[in-house]
């Protein structure tokens, strides 16, 4: 079951369709709006509320719960005119036009209308027709109102020219199509197969000029609520018309099955239904959903690259670590030198090898680039130095630098130390008792330490590659 809201001057119609078995309206009813035509720009909510309180009623009455709505709307607010522009017009040109032929001449306020259009085809001039609607947004509010707090989705917005105009056939035979409904009537004027314009003529409005004008002009196809009592002299007074029964009935049964394209970004095929939800509400939260798409894809595309970063990171430690080990475990089993921090690409490795073998324990530091190795030497003899420029090894070896440096060392020496004298010993000698004392007994051996002077030579050779 379908629910459709139509959307008048002075209030609203709620009609519940059934497209089980049968097709059928299971509940019509009108709603009159104690509303100000110029303060419904204001007061969407107030409406919007209005409609909840109503769905809920119908839905408790039927014993069912609406899933989705149609919204079918038409009234002095909504503006339609058919424009001439050059066919190849941007949106910017189009914008300009309206706003010099309709905005300023009827006095509206561009923020509160959506600006809908169709082309249709290129004359022999190069210019084209457009099919312009303004459609107030207030009714883009009451449709967002309406799906929060029913818990309904809207599945498109139409106006009541555009359905007529799409769902009626042969219309070139016709001056004008006329919809009758509960307090106004919606007259759209035809030129050949496209729109000119339409218009909601209210009740109250009565004039002989304009009644002589329809009959005037052509057939006027009418439908609707046309046999009431509000416009019995209006309708009694056209001497060219047709009507066309159950129109609202079979319109939904279109509107369900209809599977056309829509018009998106003012552009539609050929006899395209403009869906105004799709136009505006859907579109901006279609742009709404791809921008939050797009920075969720960015977020996620950071998180990766970090975490990439870190596993990269990650990678080079213990393959350094790695290689640090196995530098480590090969110095172990062949004297290498135990670990060589830098990178010694460009150098000669095995004659760096040879060098620290060769130098062992007195190589304090090395740097090295890829144009020579600097070898920081600690010798204990100035004269080992002379041995080195003697070495083929260091044939290429530059001294840049030697510092002598002056320092003590603890050694442990031997000396002999007369011993200290016994008191029990003199004691047996004034007792009388002789006693041959040895020479070898007066003296001990003690070790004591001793500092001396030592010299050691710090070397910087220069090794050019």
């Amino acid at each position: 079951m379908v629910l459709f809201i139509g959307v008048e001057t002075r209030g609203y119609r709620l009609t519940a369709y059934s497209r089980s078995g049968e097709s059928a309206i299971l509940f019509d009813q009108y709603y009159p709006l104690d509303i100000d035509m110029g303060s419904m720009f204001d007061k969407e909510n107030e409406i919007a509320y209005k409609l909840c309180e109503d769905i809920a009623f119908i839905e408790k009455k039927l014993g069912v719960k609406f899933k989705c709505f149609y919204m079918l709307c038409q009234n002095n607010h909504l503006v339609v005119r058919k424009i001439e522009v050059l066919k190849d017009s941007k949106r910017k040109d189009i914008d300009l036009v309206v706003d010099i032929e309709i905005m300023e001449l009827l006095n509206l306020n561009k923020d509160r209308y959506s600006l809908i259009y169709k082309r249709g085809q290129v004359d022999e001039n190069d210019m084209v027709y457009l099919e312009v609607c303004l459609f107030p947004n207030y009714l883009y509010s009451i449709v967002r109102a309406i799906e929060k707090n029913a818990k309904l989705r809207c599945k498109a917005i139409y106006s009541n020219y555009q359905l007529a105009s799409h769902f009626i056939e042969a219309k070139d035979n016709y001056f004008a199509l006329m919809e009758v409904r509960e307090e106004d009537l919606v007259l759209t004027i035809l030129e050949g197969d496209s729109i000119k314009s339409s218009i909601v003529v209210d009740q109250s409005y009565r004039d002989e000029n304009f009644i002589a004008y329809l009959n005037s002009q052509g057939r006027i196809l009418v439908f609707g609520d046309y046999r009431g009592q509000r416009f019995k002299d209006l309708i009694g007074s056209l001497t060219n018309m047709e009507t066309l029964d159950d129109y609202r009935p079979n319109i939904y049964g279109k509107i369900l099955a209809y599977k056309g394209q829509s018009l998106i970004g003012g552009k539609s095929k050929k006899g395209g239904l403009v869906d105004h939800y799709l136009e505006n509400v859907r579109g901006s939260r279609l742009n709404i959903y791809m921008m939050r798409f797009m920075v969720l894809v960015l977020v996620l595309f950071i998180l990766m690259g970090v975490r990439t970063l870190m596993d990269k990171r990650s990678l080079y430690r213990e393959l350094e670590e790695a290689r640090s080990q196995s530098i480590s475990r090969e110095a172990s089993r062949t004297d290498r030198p135990k670990k060589i921090d830098k990178n010694i690409y460009g150098l000669d490795i095995i004659k760096v090898y040879e060098i620290h073998k060769k130098l062992g324990n007195t190589v304090k530091k090395m740097d090295y680039d890829k144009d020579r190795l600097l070898v920081d030497l600690e010798l204990d003899d100035r004269s080992k130095v002379s041995g080195l420029r003697n070495d083929k090894l260091f044939d290429k070896a530059s001294i840049l630098s030697i510092s002598k440096l002056e320092y003590y060392v603890e050694k442990e020496v031997e000396r002999k130390k007369e011993r200290k004298p016994d008191p029990g010993q003199d004691s047996q000698d004034q007792d009388g008792q002789n006693i041959n004392t040895k020479l070898e007994d007066k003296y001990e051996i003690v070790k004591e330490k001793v500092k001396k002077k030592a010299y050691k030579y710090l070397v910087k050779l220069e090794i050019r590659n």
